[in-house]
């Protein structure tokens, strides 16, 4: 079990990170949200909980956000809601696997990239 090395988020210029199957625990790091460059997060098969960050929502170039196999708990309508203004060129949300509740709302349709959401148990 681990954490994100905390000089993951001076890498401003970063446009990938991939952290899947670290077993890496406890929340996602509202830290995250200072790699504005980031188009790709990837950090599925670990042991991440409780909601994902609102301040995640701040990643305007994020394209991919692969968050499956998790222990996250996050209301979707809240969550499509809060994306659908800032990630405008958001292409693959896979939340599957975790505890997600409430219902797609109908701002996923603002998100026009948006080509694959898996949200559910699949």
């Amino acid at each position: 079990a681990g954490v994100i090395d905390p000089v993951v988020y001076d890498m401003v210029s970063l446009s990938y990170l991939q952290l899947s199957g670290l077993s890496l625990v406890g929340s996602i790091p509202s830290d995250i949200s200072k790699l504005t460059n980031l188009e790709a997060f990837v950090a599925e098969d670990n042991d991440f909980d409780g909601s994902i960050p609102s301040d995640l929502y701040k990643l305007k170039k994020m394209q991919t956000l692969r968050l499956g196999r998790n222990e996250i708990e996050t209301n979707m309508t809240e969550f499509i809601i809060g994306i659908s203004t800032t990630m405008e060129d958001l292409a693959i949300l896979e939340l599957f696997d975790n505890r997600i509740y409430g219902s797609n709302p109908s701002e996923v349709a603002g998100l026009s990239e948006l080509g694959e959401l898996v949200d559910r148990l699949c």
